[in-house]
């Protein structure tokens, strides 16, 4: 039989893995927003470094829509995972396609204050704003 104290046990395992899960997308790109912003300022040993560091596998950003749709965690939440597949893009874009010199830097300033809007949306809607429909509270 379950005692109380291992489904109190399960619970609190339960709600630190969905906060987790569910801060995790928005801490990333926050860090990723302000390396971006420090290309512009740092060598180019410390910004291959930070790529490195930071560089998102779409595996990974499958996993955490995995987790985000098991935890039945909101639209918003799993657009805020795939944020991180727009700088995959960009720099597809500039190894592949068209080369991005000193001359476009205004397309990457755009790219990172839409990457901020959309996560401010996003944080607002996973965060703030009040449940709409009905949910189990553990």
């Amino acid at each position: 039989m379950v005692e109380s104290k291992d489904i109190i046990a399960i619970v609190k395992i339960l709600r630190r893995t969905t906060a987790l899960v569910k801060w995790f997308p928005f801490i990333y790109t926050a860090i990723f927003i302000i390396t971006m912003c420090a290309y512009y300022w740092i060598s180019e040993d410390v910004a291959n470094t930070l790529d490195t560091i930071l560089y998102t596998s779409p595996m990974f950003m499958l996993f955490t829509l995995i987790l985000s749709r098991i935890l039945k965690l909101c639209k918003w939440h799993r657009l805020q995972c795939c944020l991180p597949l727009y700088p995959i893009i960009l720099v597809g874009i500039d190894n592949y396609l068209i080369h991005i010199n000193r001359v476009t830097t205004g397309f990457l300033i755009a790219s990172v204050i839409a990457l901020c809007v959309i996560t401010l949306i996003n944080a607002y809607f996973v965060f703030r704003k009040p449940k709409t429909h009905n949910t189990t509270k553990l």
